[in-house]
């Protein structure tokens, strides 16, 4: 039946209930537990299926009805930069950057050690190792002017040799 509380002469109900032989101060059942409710069942492949009788009368058939699908959502072209800056009154308009300008402000930007754009030498990891190619210190093989150097010197002898070759 459950423990019965011995220091209580008079009342002899188990531990944790009251006189009504609920746990929750006065009231029968929590406010958030429903008993006489069922619990809510997942749903089966079975709720989707309905019933559809062809030509013969023997044969029955089953049709899957699947839910609707979204429809794409339409997203917004990205805007354009601004060509004109505007300054304590004074609008100035800007002109657009070409190509060159735009490669060479990312080469700008990039490690001389390790290549990568999101930081500087100074704060580079590999600005005291050893390149595997040259011996050098201060950058890594990925970068390494010496290969980069031999790599050009061997495309240009390709190109020599492959326009004095004739077919």
């Amino acid at each position: 039946m459950g423990l019965f509380c011995s220091c209580l002469e008079d009342k002899t109900q188990p531990i944790g209930r009251n006189d009504n032989g609920s746990r929750h101060g006065g009231q029968s059942t929590p406010p958030f537990v429903y008993i006489d409710q069922p619990r809510p069942q997942q749903r089966s492949a079975n709720q989707f299926l309905a019933p559809m009788t062809t030509s013969s009368a023997s044969t029955t058939l089953r049709v899957v009805q699947q839910p609707a699908k979204r429809r794409p959502q339409k997203k917004r072209a990205p805007a354009r930069a601004p060509n004109l800056l505007i300054d304590s009154g004074v609008t100035v308009r800007i002109a657009p950057r070409t190509i060159s300008q735009q490669v060479r402000i990312l080469e700008v930007q990039q490690c001389d050690a390790c290549g990568q754009s999101d930081h500087t030498m100074a704060v580079c990891r590999y600005r005291e190792r050893l390149c595997f190619y040259c011996r050098e210190e201060g950058h890594i093989i990925s970068v390494c002017p010496a290969k980069k150097r031999q790599q050009q010197r061997r495309q240009a002898q390709r190109k020599r040799q492959h326009a004095t070759k004739r077919y």
